[in-house]
Order: structure tokens, then C-alpha cells, then sequence
């Protein structure tokens, strides 16, 4: 009887586990409209009401967001495949998914190139 618990809990931890790794790898190659790039943000989402740098770089990527380009918050998956290792982190991909860009950290320069950039896809030249 110990025995069966125990498969079935095994069982049940591979499909969770299949399950989750689907999605993941549907949410990778979801977009909006199949040519718009993504934009991958990763960062401490509670600082995005905060008047500091990083929640400068959330609402800026939310409010691309806001505009029809596709993102994706804290994709843990995604963060691995990226290997990111930097709060904030934003990464731009193309249409096939591709790494364009990456902007790490918060400083003004950073922030400012971010924003420059997101402006220039929220306008449609990509």
C-alpha cells in the first residue's frame, strides 16, 4: 500500500511537471500579432508604484504593454533560457524570438535607451 502512495505521488509530480513545462514553451512563442517583438521584463514587480529607477523600467515596459507589444513578467523559464542574473532586467526579442537587446540594472542611462527603444517599437518601426 506504501508503495502505491508513493507512485502515485511520483505520477502526479510528472505531470505537474510535463504540464508545466508545456506551457512555458507555448508561453515562449505566444505573440501579439506574430510580428511584433517581445519584450521579456524581469524585476521586483512590487516596486512598480515606486518612484526609483526600477519601477520607472516596469511602467515603461507596461505601458508598451498598454500599446500591443507582447511581454512577459518574471517568465522563470524564460529567465533561465536568458540566463539573467540582474534586477531589473528587460530583454527584447524578435518575431522569431531572438535576443535584439538587453538592458540590466537601473541606471539613467540604461533607463534611457530602454525607453527610447520601447518608443521606437510602440511606434511601429520595428
Amino acid at each position: 500500500m506504501k508503495w502505491i502512495g508513493i507512485a502515485v505521488i511520483v505520477a502526479v509530480a510528472a505531470m505537474i511537471i510535463a504540464y508545466k513545462s508545456i506551457g512555458s514553451s507555448e508561453s515562449a512563442t505566444s505573440n501579439a500579432d506574430g510580428n511584433s517583438p517581445r519584450v521579456l521584463l524581469f524585476a521586483n514587480l512590487g516596486e512598480a508604484d515606486d518612484a526609483c529607477p526600477c519601477g520607472d523600467i516596469i511602467r515603461a515596459v507596461r505601458g508598451a504593454s498598454a500599446k500591443g507589444i507582447a511581454t512577459r513578467e518574471n517568465d522563470d523559464a524564460l529567465g533561465r533560457d536568458h540566463k539573467v542574473i540582474v534586477e531589473p532586467t528587460v530583454i527584447l526579442l524578435d518575431a522569431s524570438g531572438h535576443e535584439q537587446a538587453r538592458f540590466e540594472g537601473e541606471s539613467r542611462a540604461t533607463k534611457d535607451r530602454l525607453v527610447a527603444e520601447l518608443s521606437r517599437l510602440t511606434e511601429g518601426k520595428h
